[in-house]
């Protein structure tokens, strides 16, 4: 019984948006894969740098894309293909948030630009027509 409520309280809160989780998409087989769960600290700042160390293929290689999910929503989506890299986001003020962090790794709960120097030599930004988005060519 214990174990039923356990799983059903996991279930509850993934479903209601208390637990956010960074998902990838697999290049081979377009399924995903839990990458980091029960995070802690600043959950976009952590997303930032999974996303610029993504882009600078420092990690996630196998990966056709990574994702932000709150529960069941998904709030950001980077993609790389070809020389750009598109960040997607669910609305507007997210994409703000991602504007104004910095980035956050697993065992620091402060942010601090880990990445941001290498990215910036290879990526940089360009316009975009919808506010939700961020896109970045490859220098």
């Amino acid at each position: 019984m214990m174990a039923f409520v356990s799983n059903y309280l996991g279930l509850f809160s993934r479903a209601f948006g208390t637990e956010t989780t960074i998902i990838g998409r697999l290049k081979l087989t377009n399924c995903f894969t839990t990458l980091f769960e029960n995070m802690e600290g600043n959950f976009m700042a952590r997303f930032k740098h999974e996303s610029y160390a993504y882009a600078l293929e420092k990690s996630h290689v196998t990966m056709k894309s990574i994702y932000m999910y709150n529960g069941l929503l998904r709030v950001c989506k980077t993609h790389v293909q070809n020389d750009y890299m598109e960040v997607s986001f669910d609305c507007i003020e997210t994409a703000e948030e991602w504007d104004t962090v910095s980035e956050q790794i697993a065992s620091v709960h402060f942010q601090i630009p880990w990445l941001l120097r290498d990215f910036s030599r290879a990526w940089y930004s360009i316009a975009s027509d919808d506010l939700r988005k961020r896109v970045y060519k490859r220098k």
